[in-house]
């Protein structure tokens, strides 16, 4: 899926379109728009003519990228909860790491962004109210397997 290019150096602009790309991806996914064949090829449905994903589609042969699919491997995943009367915990966010080493890139759904660090510099980029649901829908469900273990 993402395109983990290194950003070696570069200037916070281009950690921040970094992020924003990643935003985009997350959102295409969130909105049904993109499609993986057997072969592994990606489809953005915005960028193929409706023709084609339909035939695809008809053939079976491309299925819908979902959230699920997108946090498949990810690497870390951290959660922001609060305590209930009577114990246990509520579930109020996370934050999910997808590339480290150069850069570490997170989807933190309690600041509803994309968030870069390499070293010293910082990028950043917005997630739709669409995505951060999604998000949270997934992480959620991972909170709930991981307490009930």
């Amino acid at each position: 899926m993402m395109n983990n290019k290194l950003l070696p150096n570069g200037t916070m602009e281009e950690h921040n379109e970094y992020c924003e790309r990643i935003a985009d991806e997350i959102d295409k996914i969130c909105s049904g728009d993109m499609y993986k064949t057997p072969e592994g090829d990606e489809i953005d449905a915005a960028r193929v003519d409706p023709s084609v994903l339909e035939e695809y589609l008809e053939r079976m042969e491309a299925e819908e990228i979902t959230i699920y699919d997108y946090f498949d491997e990810y690497f870390d995943i951290k959660f922001t909860v609060s305590p209930c009367r009577g114990g246990g915990f509520d579930y109020e966010g996370a934050r999910i790491m997808i590339t480290y080493g150069g850069p570490n890139v997170y989807v933190d759904t309690t600041e509803g962004k994309v968030l870069l660090y390499w070293w010293t510099e910082r990028g950043e980029a917005f997630l739709t109210c669409n995505a951060i649901d999604q998000i949270d829908e997934y992480a959620r469900d991972c909170f709930d397997c991981y307490t009930m273990c």
